[in-house]
């Protein structure tokens, strides 16, 4: 007979105890049936909620603008400051910004970066609300 058998006896009746606790623990845990484990808070759509973050709806689009930056008169379109203009002296869009980046750019050629409400083209009846100019 072989001396190690006892040790194999030993060996087998431990596997097959951890595989009997492996087993019995799977089979004992409950997993949540279409619950929402993160919390129960609805979201827009009556939903339960996940743990991701969902962003407010927005109303405005970003838009780009290519033009020379002119002033515009008092009265000439409510609420701009400034015009964009093309080579040909035609009105792109009207413009505002809530500092003087506007200003400092009279006269020059820049591309105009901001938002006008969604649903909007850019035509000569838009005001443009100005969050940076690029340069290129």
């Amino acid at each position: 007979m072989n001396p190690s058998l006892p040790d194999t006896k030993k060996l087998i009746s431990v596997m097959l105890f951890l595989l009997v606790v492996g087993l019995s623990y799977f089979v004992g845990v409950k997993k949540p049936v279409n619950k929402d484990i993160t919390g129960d808070t609805p979201s827009r759509e009556g939903k339960i909620s996940n743990a991701f973050f969902i962003p407010p709806d927005s109303t405005v689009k970003e838009a780009k603008v290519r033009g020379r930056v002119l002033p515009a008169q008092i009265g000439e379109f409510d609420g701009a400051s400034h015009k964009v203009v093309d080579g040909d002296g035609k009105v792109l869009v009207y413009a505002y910004t809530e500092d003087d980046k506007l200003k400092q750019q009279e006269q020059s050629v820049v591309t105009l970066v901001g938002s006008v409400p969604i649903g909007t083209n850019i035509s000569p009846k838009t005001l443009l609300k100005v969050d940076y100019i690029s340069f290129k």
